[in-house]
């Protein structure tokens, strides 16, 4: 797949595949491909490929769960010192990537929900490897801490994407 994206001249310049190309090549990197990075390839492969309940088991409409009061003002989203798990395809682009960038900003990015999580990413678009239609077994793993007491927090992905921006100005 790594070498097609890049021999094939239709593949390598057409936007529409950047994504997936992106997270190729940086899960290829370091020629390991662990259990997070093919999660996220099989995500995009499906986002590209896939129609409707049919394909994927995820209906079109509906979306994704609204977690009781997700934060969706970027001022909100304090990033230095603090532990984020994402959930869902993110469009920002691919995890790493986003992990990058949280970490050059002073926090940490998990691939699980642990009572160290401060804040759970939800994406606006759902996926067909979650548990239900409308969310997966991290947005579940997150509510059953916070029902237990625990202060975390979930999180539009367009929130964390302003707040990225934010300390960049």
């Amino acid at each position: 797949m790594h070498a097609r994206f890049h021999l094939d001249p239709t593949l390598a310049e057409a936007p529409i595949f950047a994504h997936l190309r992106w997270t190729v090549d940086k899960a290829l990197a370091d020629a390991m491909l662990d259990e997070h990075e093919a999660e996220e390839i099989r995500e995009w492969i499906a986002d590209l490929v896939t129609d409707g309940h049919a394909d994927t088991g995820v209906a079109n409409i509906g979306g994704v769960l609204a977690p009781t009061y997700p934060i969706t003002n970027a001022s909100a989203v304090d990033i230095e010192g603090k532990v984020f798990v994402l959930t869902g395809k993110m469009s920002l682009g691919p995890r790493s990537l986003i992990g990058d960038e949280i970490a050059r900003r002073g926090g940490t990015l998990k691939g699980t929900v642990t009572d160290e999580t401060d804040y759970v990413v939800v994406s606006s678009t759902a996926s067909r490897h979650w548990k239900t239609t409308h969310y997966g077994t991290k947005i579940e793993a997150a509510f059953q801490k916070i029902e237990a007491g625990h202060a975390m927090r979930f999180v539009a992905e367009h929130a964390l994407a302003g707040a990225l921006i934010r300390l960049d100005a």
